[in-house]
């Protein structure tokens, strides 16, 4: 009865209803954050965030239909699931001004924290130490979740070379591949949790709505993941038929996926706000959003996220460059790779520790950089190659390394 519905008419009808309306609530949210693009340094974490869901929607809507190309669509699906969890954690880092301040102002409140239950009960491995929080922690936070966004695309593209041999179904590679991508994914929730946990108190998170965000960020990625291994391996449906049945099922969610991202990213905060910079080197607390300028719209325009303006805007040759332009500044992943690059730096390592060290005495909110560390990097590298080895011992004697 199932299956016979999973591949009927009616089937197909119900998620292309479902389809369209989140189609539309979530590239009109994405369109608003690229016509209203005023802070680089966090819509576009935000545009890469929001991009998931019509991404997500549309190569899922294409597994149903074309199921003979779906490894090849779970591949392309997979990659940009990968990048939402890493953006996520960047976002939120922004907020609190950027990898150097925030580890300065976690160092000093709340300067530890334990591990989650029940990792903090394991006694090996100092699992059951507190945590010191410094930027060290925030540089193995932004590891922890930019591993999941390499290895999941990785782990997508060696199964796909596997396919034609034959050795992609296998029973040894569908263990193996299960357990490292829910190892990955359990690492990258989890620090991103702990990251969580220590920057809950700082002033930057005070206008992000992060547990909104967060939330929706659960829904999108860890309950579509796991409600598809619960149909596999809970149910008595044949695998295909489970498999199938959890596709139709995520199409049918994705309404509500919609509403949840228009929700936590609302377009309020920076819609007329002018174009900043926020330095890793301060907390953004003085900075206060500029309120919305209200349009004329119906009660179904506010539920569906219609505004008048914006379309108006978004329809003309002005609108449309800007979006593109912005779009592709967005969605540039360049950043990602240079991240790893300093993440994995011993010099930038030095660097990060030597600002933070610097700044401690002071409190964060009155910092004003001229330039931001990364600005800096090449010349403290320079700086770093012409002096000798006594002379760079001497301001990193002071430093505890992780």
């Amino acid at each position: 009865m199932l299956a016979d519905f999973l591949h009927s008419y009616w089937m197909y009808c119900l998620v292309t209803v479902c389809l369209l309306p989140s189609l539309w609530i979530s590239l009109f949210t994405l369109a608003q954050h690229l016509l209203h693009y005023t802070t680089h340094r966090l819509q576009c974490y935000v545009v890469r965030i929001l991009v998931f869901v019509p991404i997500y929607g549309v190569i899922t809507f294409m597994l149903l239909c074309i199921q003979s190309a779906a490894n090849v669509l779970e591949m392309l699906r997979n990659i940009w699931e990968g990048l939402l969890i890493h953006s996520f954690l960047c976002l939120m880092m922004e907020y609190c001004g950027g990898e150097t301040a925030c580890g300065a102002a976690i160092s000093r409140d709340p300067a530890v924290i334990k591990h989650a239950w029940p990792v903090n009960k394991m006694r090996f491995c100092g699992l059951n130490e507190d945590i010191p929080l410094n930027v060290g922690f925030v540089k193995r936070c932004r590891l922890g979740t930019m591993q999941y966004a390499f290895v999941r695309p990785l782990l997508a593209i060696f199964s796909l070379c596997l396919q034609p041999f034959g050795l992609a179904d296998s029973a040894i590679f569908s263990i193996v591949y299960t357990l490292i991508v829910n190892f990955s994914v359990y690492l990258a929730l989890y620090v991103l949790g702990l990251f969580y946990l220590a920057i809950r108190k700082l002033p930057g998170l005070a206008r992000a709505n992060c547990i909104a965000k967060f939330f929706a960020l659960k829904m999108c990625v860890v309950f579509t993941f796991y409600q598809t291994y619960a149909i596999i391996w809970f149910s008595a449906l044949p695998y295909e038929t489970a498999q199938l049945f959890g596709t139709f099922l995520v199409l049918v969610e994705l309404p509500l996926f919609a509403i949840l991202q228009r929700v936590a990213y609302d377009i309020g905060e920076f819609k007329n706000a002018k174009p900043i910079e926020i330095d890793l080197g301060t907390l953004p607390t003085e900075e206060k959003p500029a309120p919305p300028i209200a349009s004329k719209t119906s009660f179904w325009g506010h539920v569906m996220g219609y505004d008048r303006d914006d379309l108006n805007l978004a329809t003309t040759p002005e609108g449309l460059l800007s979006m593109l332009t912005n779009a592709k500044s967005a969605l540039d992943i360049s950043d990602m790779f240079r991240d790893l690059y300093y993440s994995c730096s011993e010099r930038y390592r030095q660097h990060s520790q030597l600002l933070a060290y610097e700044s401690a005495p002071q409190e964060v909110d009155n910092e004003a950089p001229e330039s931001t560390p990364k600005a800096n990097f090449a010349e403290f590298e320079k700086a770093q190659a012409a002096m000798t080895q006594d002379e760079r011992a001497k301001p990193l004697s002071r430093l505890e390394f992780l």
